[in-house]
């Protein structure tokens, strides 16, 4: 399995069969899709330092980035449906 990169920002950004809401925002991002069922989340700067990993059990996880700096930032979602990243900005 590759991982697949969008640089999509907006209202929602959809990849790997998940999808991110809102892209961008001040704080709270929701993932949700089928591909997050026991899933593992790591945000990283653009630089790769990591911030942030949480575990999702379901189909839907939350992401705090209220503590995260404004900027650019990259969430690598790992499960059994593969690895996938996506570029979410904390405004």
């Amino acid at each position: 399995n590759g991982t697949a990169v969008t640089g999509l920002l907006g209202v929602k950004t959809e990849v790997g069969g998940f999808v991110v809401y809102p892209n961008p925002s001040k704080g709270m991002f929701t993932l949700r899709g089928d591909g997050l069922q026991n899933a593992m989340i790591s945000v990283y700067t653009l630089d790769g330092k990591l911030v942030q990993t949480e575990k999702s059990e379901n189909a839907t996880a939350t992401l705090d980035g209220n503590n995260w700096m404004p900027g650019v930032y990259v969430a690598v979602v790992k499960s059994e449906a593969g690895s996938f990243a996506v570029k979410i900005v904390r405004e």
